[in-house]
């Protein structure tokens, strides 16, 4: 019965990320158009292609922000696998290297959506900051 209220404070906290990615990481993409039908269950995002998604995820980790990764390459997955063995999804393999999910659920809060972007941000800074020195 309180679906429909969690998905709404999902669909608001979703774009108060959006917003915030746009302002404090524009090198980050959000997937998926905001107009989109959505549940907002996820909160899925591609980092630059130059940078470690690992390097990204402990810089977080540090700040106190879990993160997980969807989307697996589905090719990969064992029915896939043993279906098309020689399938090579370019695409698909660049999504799935970049694309981390950050934390959204009904108790979150939108100052808690601001540290989780400022974080991102941080992490962001920190290792761009290594890939120039590199």
């Amino acid at each position: 019965k309180r679906l429909p209220e969690w998905n709404d404070t999902r669909r608001r906290l979703s774009q108060h990320y959006r917003r915030l990615i746009a302002r404090l990481c524009p090198s980050v993409t959000v997937p998926f158009a905001d107009p989109w039908p959505s549940a907002h269950h996820l909160m899925a995002v591609l980092l630059p292609t130059a940078l470690s998604r690992q390097a990204i995820i402990d810089g977080l980790r540090k700040r106190g922000v879990q993160t997980t990764i969807h989307y697996p390459p589905v090719h990969r997955l064992t029915f896939y696998k043993d279906l098309c063995p020689d399938a090579h999804l370019l695409r698909t393999e660049e999504f799935s290297r970049r694309e981390l999910t950050l934390p959204l659920h009904p108790r979150m809060t939108p100052e808690t959506v601001e540290l989780v972007v400022n974080s991102l941000a941080a992490a962001l800074g920190a290792e761009l900051s290594i890939e120039a020195t590199a």
